[in-house]
């Protein structure tokens, strides 16, 4: 995924963009979980597991129709909200299907 400037360094789970003014926006992307790994039995026959997954922020120039595009192209769902932020989900598994 690219948005402006901004390359997606793995596939994403979710983004959002606030609006800053002028066509720049706050981006706060959550990397799809891994390392998922056996941490605990909390009862028995129960096996709990740890997951991480990042978090990436920037400030990138990029415009609506962009934002839209790029969900587009990426099988996902950019949804507008009140206060003019965008929300993107569902991409992680054509992103995923992309890299491998």
């Amino acid at each position: 995924m690219i948005l402006g400037d901004w390359i997606a360094p793995e596939p994403l789970q979710g983004i959002h963009l606030t609006p800053l003014g002028d066509g720049l926006w706050d981006l706060r992307a959550v990397g799809i979980c891994g390392g998922l790994a056996p941490h605990a039995v909390p009862a028995p026959g129960v096996m709990a597991y740890a997951s991480t997954a990042k978090v990436y922020t920037a400030i990138i120039q990029t415009t609506s129709a962009e934002i839209r595009a790029e969900a587009a192209r990426f099988d996902g769902v950019a949804h507008r909200c009140t206060n003019g932020a965008w929300i993107i989900k569902g991409i992680a598994p054509k992103m995923r299907a992309e890299l491998a």
